[in-house]
């Protein structure tokens, strides 16, 4: 075989894998052609139908390499990932979803400890406010035990930061935490 026939082959192959991965994306998300097809109209590309898509699962009609970024894009993926043989293909996408999912994750830990330091911020006020009233006055009230475990329990928790809370975690790494 000779190096543009090499070539030719290649391409056709990808093409070939692009259309399946076309139809394995949508089937994946629970789309109609005619879902994917207004999905498409709805992201700037006049004139898709059911039937341009279709014919493109099919292999009977080409894709310029703008409506591939274009069915990518709608499809959540990639053309590099689309033009990969299906198995490939599907590894890829899990692996980009699983990178997505990790730094979502990560940015909720971020969050998590931003919204842990405000909580110890309102804690302490709230435990510096308890200790302003007598503790007689919580006697005659009839509460002072509970506002006594309640002061203690927040001043506990007044020590975690993020630096202990991992720590933990990776003392109880197999699904048990402390209930304080």
């Amino acid at each position: 075989m000779d190096y543009h026939a090499d070539h030719q082959a290649v391409y056709q192959a990808e093409e070939s894998q692009f259309a399946e991965n076309v139809q394995r994306l949508r089937e994946d998300r629970g789309w109609s052609q005619g879902e994917l097809a207004r999905r498409m109209v709805a992201d700037g590309w006049e004139g898709f139908h059911q039937t341009t898509i279709s014919r493109i699962e099919k292999g009977q009609r080409p894709v310029r390499l703008a409506e591939a970024r274009g069915l990518a894009r709608v499809l959540g993926s990639q053309i590099g990932i689309m033009t990969a043989p299906p198995p490939e293909s599907a590894i890829l996408e899990s692996l980009a979803s699983e990178i997505g999912m990790m730094r979502l994750a990560r940015k909720r830990i971020y969050a998590g400890f931003a919204t842990l330091e405000e909580q110890r911020v309102r804690l302490q006020s709230l435990i510096d406010k308890v200790e302003e009233i007598p503790q007689e006055q919580w006697e005659r009230l009839g509460i002072w035990d509970a506002i006594a475990q309640m002061v203690v329990q927040a001043s506990h928790m007044q020590k975690w930061t993020p630096a202990t809370l991992v720590q933990e975690m990776m003392e109880h790494r197999h699904g048990q935490y402390p209930e304080t």
